[in-house]
């Protein structure tokens, strides 16, 4: 709706990338469900009030959780650019991510992908477990048990899930 020029003027530019929202957990390989003792995460590619961020829910039929922010994100009138839920999640169970009606980032901008969500995800089994009781390192306890008396075998607590049904453990 200008004047017309008979100059030619060139302007460079950047344009950012539409704002998206991108879905993240920890598999034992790509197909399998997402581990229920790793944390589950939405990654957004530009900054979203904390606020509006904190109305994000992760819905199973056992409840609601809420999203859990780093110290630094506590402040309610901060952004963030990613928002976790903290394990321990139940195992093979399903999950509906749902964000907030009308979510925008900071700027104000819609969600491109937001015919996404709801976004339905679901948590596998647990993985096979061997762990010392005082990770990283036991401690062998001779006459750890009451009544243990000299000459009875030492103790090292162990924790074993899922490891070899044929494991012959006293």
């Amino acid at each position: 709706g200008g004047a017309a020029s008979t100059t030619e003027k060139r302007f460079n530019f950047r344009v950012r990338e539409p704002f998206t929202a991108s879905f993240s957990c920890e598999r034992e390989n790509a197909q399998a469900a997402c581990l229920p003792i790793r944390s589950l995460k939405l990654l957004f590619n530009a900054p979203v009030a904390r606020k509006l961020a904190g109305a994000i829910r992760l819905n199973s039929s056992a409840g609601s959780l809420q999203p859990v922010f780093d110290a630094q994100d506590a402040d309610g009138d901060a952004v963030v650019h990613s928002v976790g839920f903290a394990p321990l999640f139940a195992e093979q169970t399903s999950y509906t991510l749902e964000l907030p009606r009308d979510f925008r980032d900071a700027s104000g901008r819609p969600l491109r992908n937001a015919a996404s969500f709801p976004m339905k995800v679901a948590t596998g089994a647990m993985p096979p477990l061997v762990k010392f009781a005082a990770s990283p390192f036991g401690i062998v306890e001779r006459l750890a048990e009451p009544g243990a008396r000299p000459g009875d075998p030492a103790v090292l607590p162990v924790t074993l899930r899922k490891v070899e049904g044929a494991l012959q453990v006293q």
